[in-house]
C-alpha cells in the first residue's frame, strides 16, 4: 500500500518587518503563535510539533529549532525489529508506530528562552490563545 503524502498550497508569500507567523490559517498567521493552539491543534498545538526560524538583524544570523516529536523511549530499534519490521519493510505511513511524544511545549519554551526579550512569561505569551478560545475564531 502506497500511501499520498503530497502537499500543495495555494498560499501566497507573506513579508512583515516586525515579525511573521507562517501557518495554513490565515487568521493565525495574524493572530501569532498562541491562536494556533486554537485554531490549528493539529499541526502547532499543544499536542503537535512546532518548528522556528529567527532572523537576528543585528548579526544576519539565521538559526532554527527543531520542535518535531520524538519517538518514546521503549520504541527502540530492537522493539521495532521484534515486531518483524526492517528497513526494507518498514511500518506503513499511517501505522500507530509513527506517532511521536508532541515537541510543540518544549519548542515554545526553548524559542522564548534562545529567543525572546525575557520580559514575557510563557502564560503570558500564549494568553492569547485563551481569548481565542473564548471568543472563538472563525474557519474559513
Amino acid at each position: 500500500m502506497e500511501a499520498d503524502l503530497t502537499f500543495s498550497s495555494r498560499r501566497s508569500p507573506v513579508v512583515s518587518l516586525h515579525g511573521c507567523v507562517a501557518s495554513s490559517q490565515p487568521l493565525a498567521s495574524n493572530i501569532g503563535l498562541a491562536a494556533l493552539a486554537v485554531t490549528e491543534p493539529c499541526s502547532t498545538g499543544p499536542g503537535g510539533d512546532a518548528f522556528c526560524l529567527f532572523y537576528n538583524g543585528e548579526t544576519g544570523d539565521i538559526k532554527g529549532i527543531n520542535g518535531s516529536g520524538r519517538s518514546p523511549r521503549a520504541q527502540t530499534l530492537d522493539f521495532i525489529e521484534g515486531l518483524g519490521y526492517t528497513a526494507e519493510a518498514p511500518p506503513l505511513p499511517f501505522d500507530a508506530l509513527n506517532v511521536t511524544v508532541p515537541g510543540a511545549p518544549a519548542c515554545w519554551c526553548d524559542t522564548i528562552q534562545m529567543f525572546g526579550s525575557q520580559k514575557l512569561s510563557l502564560q503570558e505569551v500564549l494568553s492569547g490563545a485563551g481569548g481565542a478560545c473564548r471568543g472563538g475564531v472563525s474557519c474559513c
